[in-house]
């Protein structure tokens, strides 16, 4: 029979036996506890449960004011978990902030192996603070190994100084296992750093990792990192048939530096299915709609995708993938809705630009509107349509078909935009020439999962 907790004190003990099965049975407030000490650890995990009850949709009881201040690693309520359960419970008033050479982060744990975390609700903010190295850090845990993370909802503020990696809304690095049906609202913030932080709204590193049905909303403000997506800021696989992105959403702003994308930073051979994007992202080198950067070299899937909003950056911006470094990559029924603003500068294309042979691209859609004081703008899928200059007006008509199948058609884009303030973020145009767009969706079948979605998300 499970144990029942209704006080700190039941939950503090939990640390004299981690195999047992716990049920949370009242509010908790442990506010008074400056700093948490995580019940098991690397060489003595956590291998039993904790389970609360669901009032409707919600928990009915939440542990409230969890704070950790620590220099050590393995930091949540639970330091490590092992084939271990947590479900139906809420957290409030979360804070964690962390200081020097901490690995493995998260609310509800640092590190997780094998374990089920479903129908958690978090509330709080996390702060890296300090030097040396921190890695592995989520909002619900900082590393992940064969878990299933589902049905969870997390809005989390992050501050983020000085060296860190692996950064995610919901998990640091996700390693094989499963996040599914869960919703990010971050909000996300980074100073004195540069270099390959790997930040993602969901997951920073995925590595054959399924992330599906799951949605971030908020903002990624990391003008110096490198390898920052909506979902994913890295994604890698060995194996063809793993490390699958299908049915996720954005809805926010990005700024970051290269390799940044409003689904993944980079990928290698990860697939991607049936995922929307509706954003504003400000970066330097390699920015796609969709993916930064895709470097891979065997068979790697992009079906169903759809991007819409404003793209600004130096060199490599795509409407859906910044820079294609290798063959194997297939892009299909894809749709590109973007504007590219003053900023960007050169290698500017309609759906991707590529460095190889080997690119297999069919029935994809781009509707563009350009914004580039006059500079150059190329094209690789086909740099010499018709004899015309890709940057004049006369070029963008209606129903211009490429070799390679694309679209592209002008669109006059509403003066809504996410920040009104340096109207940067340009949302769905919505005007007459939507009817168009939606008739293109329908004709290539993906306006049946992308027309609940194409409205923006009110930030």
């Amino acid at each position: 029979m499970a144990t029942s907790i209704t006080t700190s004190l039941g939950l503090e003990h939990m640390a004299n036996n981690l195999a047992e099965d716990y049920t949370l049975d009242d509010d908790i407030n442990i506010s008074g506890d400056s700093d948490w000490t995580p019940v098991g650890s690397s060489t003595t995990p956590f291998t039993g449960s904790l389970i609360g009850s669901m009032d409707g949709d919600l928990p009915k009881y939440y542990i409230i004011g969890l704070t950790i201040s620590s220099y050590n690693s393995y930091l949540g309520l639970f330091g490590y978990l092992s084939s271990a359960d947590v479900k139906h419970i809420g957290f409030s008033d979360v804070s964690i902030t962390i200081r020097y050479n901490n690995t493995f982060v998260g609310t509800v744990a640092g590190y997780a192996t094998d374990s089920n975390i479903w129908r958690v609700y978090i509330d709080g903010e996390i702060v890296i603070n300090g030097s040396g190295t921190k890695s592995d850090i989520g909002g619900i845990v900082g590393k992940e190994v064969d878990c299933s993370i589902w049905l969870n909802t997390i809005t989390i503020a992050m501050s983020l100084k000085y060296n860190y990696s692996n950064v995610g809304g919901i998990v640091g690095r996700a390693d094989d296992g499963y996040i599914s049906t869960c919703n990010s609202y971050i909000t996300i913030n980074t100073t004195n750093d540069s270099g390959s932080n790997v930040i993602g709204g969901v997951a920073g590193l995925s590595y054959e990792c399924n992330i599906s049905k799951t949605k971030c909303v908020g903002s990624i403000t990391a003008s110096e990192c490198d390898y920052v997506g909506g979902i994913i800021g890295f994604g890698a696989t060995t194996v063809d048939s793993a490390g699958k992105l299908s049915n996720n959403g954005f809805y926010g702003i990005i700024e970051a530096h290269d390799y940044v994308g409003g689904v993944a930073g980079c990928i290698t051979k990860t697939h991607l299915y049936f995922n929307y994007v509706l954003c504003g992202i400000i970066a330097h080198n390699y920015v796609g709609g969709l993916i930064g950067f895709y470097t891979g070299g065997v068979s790697c899937t992009v079906q169903y995708n759809f991007v819409a909003g404003s793209l600004d950056g130096n060199l490599y911006v795509s409407g859906m993938v910044g820079r294609i470094n290798q063959t194997g990559i297939s892009l299909s029924k894809c749709v590109s809705g973007i504007k590219f603003i003053d900023g960007a500068t050169g290698n500017i294309n309609r759906m991707f630009q590529y460095n190889t042979a080997g690119i297999y691209a069919s029935d994809c859609y781009a509707w563009v509107e350009m914004r580039l004081n006059g500079s150059t703008v190329t094209s690789s899928d086909d740099t010499d349509v018709n004899g015309k200059d890709l940057a004049t007006d006369d070029f963008w008509t209606d129903d211009q078909v490429f070799s390679t199948s694309f679209y592209a058609i002008t669109l006059t884009w509403s003066a809504t935009s996410f920040d009104i303030s340096d109207n940067k973020y340009y949302k769905l145009p919505m005007n007459d020439d939507y009817d168009d767009f939606i008739d293109k969706m329908l004709e290539m079948d993906v306006a049946v999962f992308i027309l609940p979605y194409i409205y923006p998300y009110e930030l």
